[in-house]
C-alpha cells in the first residue's frame, strides 16, 4: 500500500511546519505536492535550499525519506 499525505506524510511533517510557514505551509497537501521535489532535495541534502529540517531541529529517518519518496513515486496521493 503506497503512502498517503494524510496518513504518512502530514503527520511526519508537523513538527517542522511551523519554521516553514513563511514558504509554504507542511500541513496542506497542495503546498506539499507543489513543492514535493523540492523537499526531496532538501531531506537528502542534494537541493539548493539548505538542509531540511534546520538546525537545532532533529533530521528525519532515513525510513521517513524513504516514505516520502515512495510517495512521490505513488503521484502523492492526498
Amino acid at each position: 500500500m503506497s503512502p498517503s499525505f494524510a496518513a504518512d506524510i502530514a503527520p511526519m511533517l508537523v513538527p517542522y511546519r511551523e519554521n516553514m510557514l513563511w514558504r509554504f505551509d507542511l500541513g496542506e497537501y497542495a503546498a506539499v505536492k507543489a513543492n514535493a521535489q523540492i523537499i526531496y532535495e532538501a531531506l537528502t541534502g542534494e537541493g539548493s535550499a539548505g538542509p531540511m529540517p534546520p538546525p537545532p531541529l532533529p533530521a528525519l529517518s532515513g525510513a521517513d525519506i524513504a516514505t516520502f519518496k515512495s510517495w512521490m513515486e505513488h503521484q502523492c496521493p492526498p
